[in-house]
């Protein structure tokens, strides 16, 4: 009976004990409560690793897709897992071109956290042409705002760019988009003859809190 009516005074020393370990353990760089603040339990520090921001960037689920938007002038869905050539990982990949005189986006609207301090995009691409002169057939690769108004190209690709297999393109963004809702966009355009495509595959755009060095 005694050891049932101490329990509560136990376990209210404990809570208090632990509020103290928890101001004097404060994470290096932040700040410690206050003496006259209350720190309820538990004190969770939240951290700020890479964050992947774009949501099925292999094309993996397949069609219909929530992830990504696609506007085709000749109704095509973009997203297709048909061979040759195949993806360049899984069964998916985004084909545009493909036909004379076409213009195709396919794009996907990120939402950056204001933690951001950089973000690195990168993707896989293929080039594949019946052009003998060049360049002709485009693809061009954007980062847009809210209102799908160009802000940065990253890349454009040609007929000239045609390979044999896959190839891997990657650049580094500044904090400028922290806190932004922004557009990835892959815009394509070809001409009257002489047929392009253009494959793209494992997409992904990382969020890091640190600049480069």
């Amino acid at each position: 009976m005694h050891q049932r009516r101490f329990a509560p005074l136990i376990l209210a020393a404990l809570a208090a004990l632990a509020v103290v370990a928890a101001a004097r353990t404060a994470t290096v760089g932040q700040a410690a409560p206050a003496a006259d603040q209350t720190l309820y339990l538990p004190y969770i520090i939240q951290g700020c690793g890479p964050t992947q921001l774009v949501a099925d960037g292999g094309f993996e689920a397949g069609l219909p897709t929530t992830a990504w938007q696609a506007q085709s002038s000749a109704g095509s869905l973009i997203i297709d897992n048909t061979d040759p050539p195949p993806a360049h990982s899984g069964t998916w990949k985004a084909w545009l071109g493909g036909d004379n005189h076409i213009d195709e986006t396919l794009s996907q609207t990120l939402t950056v956290p204001d933690t951001s301090a950089r973000l690195v995009v990168s993707y896989w691409w293929l080039v594949s042409t019946e052009e003998s002169s060049h360049p002709f057939d485009t693809l061009r690769v954007e980062i847009r705002d809210a209102n799908n108004q160009a802000l940065e190209t990253l890349q454009i690709l040609t007929d000239g760019d045609a390979r044999a297999s896959y190839q891997a393109s990657a650049f580094t963004l500044s904090s400028a988009y922290a806190g932004q809702t922004i557009r990835l966009a892959f815009v394509a355009h070809t001409d009257e003859s002489n047929t392009t495509s253009f494959f793209i595959d494992d997409v992904s755009v990382m969020k890091y809190c640190t600049a480069l060095p």
